[in-house]
């Protein structure tokens, strides 16, 4: 199994994507600051999205798109916050 790890900080929190790849399936967690919000798998599509709230006063979402068409090569993550899409550092 292949575990592609992506992240990065906004406001102040710690956002963490794990992608743990089969060649069945590719089965991903979402983190907060270390704590898990969100679960997903890839489906036919190819994709996955997840949403869950950073820990902010009011809470900011945030959503993410991990792309692994055809499960050949690496997957892609984006992540969408305060309207701004952009790829994962």
């Amino acid at each position: 199994m292949a575990t592609n790890r992506f992240h990065t900080d906004r406001h102040g929190d710690s956002i963490t994507v794990m992608v743990y790849t089969d060649r069945a399936s590719s089965d991903i967690e979402l983190l907060v600051n270390g704590k898990e919000v969100a679960l997903g798998r890839i489906g036919d599509s190819g994709t996955c999205e997840l949403d869950a709230p950073l820990p902010t006063t009011p809470p900011t979402p945030v959503h993410v798109t991990v792309r692994h068409p055809g499960r050949d090569g690496a997957p892609e993550c984006t992540l969408l916050i305060d309207g701004v899409e952009q790829p994962f550092d």
